[in-house]
């Protein structure tokens, strides 16, 4: 920040080297701005800084050797050393790279002489950046410039804003006459009225009734009539004879419509005073009937009501029966859907008795199997331990068969009552799938084991692989029966009706 000797009491100024002491003013601490010298002590003082200490002082002490009746003068020789500091411009931020002495700063900042080539922003936000002696003259003519509408006085914004989106509307803008006559400031809203009065108007002629269809400007009406009067003349003087004639000939029509309307009304007269009588009798007649006619309305009513009444009952009655036809049809399907229903189950149960038999088939093969294997292990006489071990097993395989062959006659007699629930028997169906899945596997590690032990039976593997392929026949006949089971499963769980009865 800079200051100058008429508005501040010392020089803030980025000095190219630190100032000495003795150009520092004791009480700002800042350059000596127009140093004055005590005459007690010799310090030097601005002179700003000493006045306002001695104007506080009533005594006026020094306030260095606190001497009474102080009294300073200027300094002119520490005025020139001052003033040839070498300082850089104050506008060094803004881009200026001047540097000179602190004598030429005032005249270097000058807006109109000086040579400071420091830019600033313009504070309108336009985003030019100019020198400090064009930024007034731009500030005067900046687009982004705060401005109101000189016309109206009430549109604020922008000065490029209110020349490009209200000048061209606003009401009060002084625009020209559009006829082209002398008339100045003619705002835009009241170009509509000036037209009424404007000289240059073009109008129809006075005599227009008449027959004159000349159109000229107001200015020239008076001219036109003048060279025209006679032909006005014979215009009005011809129309005068025709409305004339129209109104002679109008009148005699209408003296002829009131005759004739005379005419007529006495006869009218005549034949009502020959109806009078009838009309009294028809009259009393009407009024007898009007009577008539409001009993029967009242009997109507009372009907309407009593028909009404009959109606509600009659829609109830229908809707009750078509909600009975509903139920009836719902019950008859129903019906349907439970004879179908015991039809699919005895169907159903012909093939549980088919799988039995054939369960009960298998089963007796795989007693011969085992009798077979049974002959085999005593033939082999140092194998017996493992044979018997073999027999064990198989023994608990007839065991698993015939708990399969027990469940499946449960399932056989449940299926045949009707009472059970359809979850219980998809759980006993799922429970005889997962037995014989237990005997698939118990026959599968019975074959891994009698393949262990190929080495032993060496002297029976002839014999023994017919017999193994039996085995392996069996046991795909098993696996195809249980995938069976698991179709007549799935059909059972999906194809099966809802048996609710609404």
């Amino acid at each position: 920040m800079a200051a100058d000797q008429e508005g501040l009491e010392s020089f803030d100024y980025n000095f190219v080297e630190p100032p000495d002491e003795e150009y520092i003013c004791p009480i700002c601490l800042l350059v000596l701005c127009d140093p004055h010298q005590t005459d007690c002590c010799g310090n030097h003082f601005c002179q700003r800084c000493i006045r306002k200490q001695l104007d506080t002082s009533p005594s006026m002490v020094c306030p260095m050797c606190r001497v009474t009746n102080l009294t300073t003068h200027l300094d002119k020789f520490h005025l020139r050393k001052v003033h040839a500091l070498k300082l850089r411009c104050p506008q060094q931020s803004n881009g200026c790279p001047w540097v000179g002495e602190l004598g030429n700063v005032k005249r270097h900042l000058d807006p109109v002489s000086g040579q400071c080539s420091a830019v600033f922003p313009c504070k309108y936000g336009c985003g030019q950046r100019l020198l400090a002696a064009i930024l007034p003259a731009h500030f005067a003519e900046c687009d982004h410039r705060p401005y109101r509408c000189d016309y109206c006085l009430e549109y604020s914004g922008t000065y490029a804003e209110v020349a490009r989106d209200h000048v061209p509307v606003c009401p009060r803008y002084p625009v020209p006459c559009p006829n082209g006559c002398s008339a100045k400031g003619i705002q835009r809203a009241s170009v509509r009225r000036h037209l009424t009065k404007c000289p240059l108007s073009v109008v129809e002629c006075e005599y227009k009734d008449v027959g004159c269809t000349a159109k000229i400007n107001k200015q020239g009406m008076a001219s036109h009539c003048s060279k025209k009067m006679p032909q006005h003349l014979k215009m009005a003087y011809s129309a005068y004879v025709w409305l004339s004639d129209e109104y002679h000939r109008e009148r005699d029509l209408l003296i002829a419509d009131v005759e004739s309307l005379r005419e007529k009304l006495a006869q009218v007269e005549a034949e009502l005073s020959l109806k009078v009588p009838d009309l009294v009798s028809v009259q009393q007649r009407v009024t007898v009937q009007d009577r008539e006619i409001k009993d029967y309305l009242s009997q109507m009513q009372s009907l309407q009501a009593e028909l009404k009444t009959a109606h509600s009952q009659l829609t109830d009655q229908a809707k009750l029966q078509q909600i009975i036809q509903k139920q009836t049809k719902q019950l008859s399907s129903q019906q349907l859907s439970v004879q179908s229903l015991q039809d699919k189950l005895t169907a159903r149960d012909c093939e549980l008795k088919e799988y039995v038999a054939q369960i009960k088939s298998l089963q007796e093969d795989i007693k011969t199997v085992q009798r077979q294997a049974q002959s085999h292990l005593k033939r082999n006489e140092v194998l017996q331990n493992e044979v018997l071990a073999h027999r064990s097993q198989i023994q608990s395989l007839q065991k698993i068969n015939i708990v399969t062959s027990q469940i499946v006659q449960a399932q056989k007699s449940d299926i045949l009552q009707l009472k059970i629930t359809n979850d219980e028997k998809d759980s006993k169906l799922v429970h005889s799938a997962s037995t014989i899945k237990e005997l698939i596997e118990s026959m599968g590690t019975l074959q891994q084991s009698l393949e262990s032990k190929d080495d032993l039976l060496l002297s029976m593997k002839s014999s023994l692989e017919g017999r193994m392929a039996e085995v392996r026949t069996l046991e795909q006949s098993v696996a195809l029966r249980e995938e069976q089971l698991h179709t007549l499963q799935a059909k059972y769980t999906i194809n099966e009706p809802d048996c609710t009865i609404m």
